[in-house]
């Protein structure tokens, strides 16, 4: 499934070479030698990729999220529309299979987005500032970090894109409530708004996400608790567990770089 994903960086070869056969003469001749001819060295503001290999753009800070969702199109939004569109910066992922659809044709992709994308959000003076940001801002600059959850598809063509209204897309936000579980509970308190610096990421044995968030304050908002934050928070990226989202304070508060 996740070599569907990568099959537009890598090439379509990639494919063929996952897909193998239960026959282990086959798969003994299968080769996973990657050829490649070199890039050039350069500076320009894009992806470049080698002779026969193609990047395609698939998911894009601002874009719709939310069925109904407006996405970003050059005129800046307030919060009730930024929080339904992708945020900015996007970091740990991780591809989910969905019953019955062909993993190599679709399923679900759960994004961290690590920091805000300010120039989907605001003008670039003056700068934000958490402390004389007003509560409208503020809930703008939040609504830019967390977790997207899209489902993808390939289509016809091959390439893959978002599904547009589907039920599974969804936004996790710094204004969205998690709750709270395990040792630390009784401290940091029944829930907790918000989640932001999400940086790593992992999933579990029984198919949910977990997103780690990389700061043990709410720098955007600093009037929200510090305990709120520094945790790895689970989430359900099929929306169909009671008690989610949900932070995990039983896996340790500390910056989550990669752990």
């Amino acid at each position: 499934g996740l070599g569907a994903v990568l099959a537009s960086v890598f090439g379509g070869g990639l494919l063929a070479a996952c897909g193998g056969s239960d026959d282990n003469d086959d798969a003994a001749n299968v080769s996973y030698e990657v050829k490649f001819s070199r890039v050039a060295r350069g500076t320009a503001d894009g992806v470049t990729v080698p002779e026969g290999y193609t990047a395609e753009l698939l998911f894009a800070a601002g874009d719709a999220v939310a069925a109904g969702a407006t996405a970003f199109a050059g005129t800046f939004l307030g919060s009730a529309d930024t929080e339904r569109f992708a945020g900015g910066n996007h970091d740990g992922m991780h591809f989910y299979a969905l019953p019955g659809v062909d993993a190599n044709r679709g399923g679900l992709l759960a994004i961290n987005h690590e920091f805000p994308d300010f120039q989907i959000l605001r003008a670039a003076t003056p700068a934000y500032d958490p402390a004389t940001a007003t509560d409208e801002e503020k809930r703008v600059t939040l609504s830019s970090v967390g977790v997207s959850v899209i489902e993808v598809a390939r289509s016809a063509n091959g390439a893959w894109v978002v599904v547009a209204g589907s039920r599974y897309n969804k936004r996790y936000t710094g204004n969205t409530s998690f709750n709270v579980s395990g040792p630390a509970a009784s401290v940091v308190g029944a829930t907790v708004v918000g989640t932001l610096n999400n940086c790593a990421s992992g999933t579990t044995p029984w198919g949910t996400y977990l997103t780690c968030e990389e700061t043990t304050e709410n720098y955007l908002d600093p009037t929200q608790p510090e305990l709120g934050y520094g945790w790895v928070v689970e989430i359900d990226p099929r929306a169909e567990l009671a008690g989610m989202p949900v932070k995990r304070t039983a896996l340790g508060r500390f910056d989550h770089e990669n752990t």
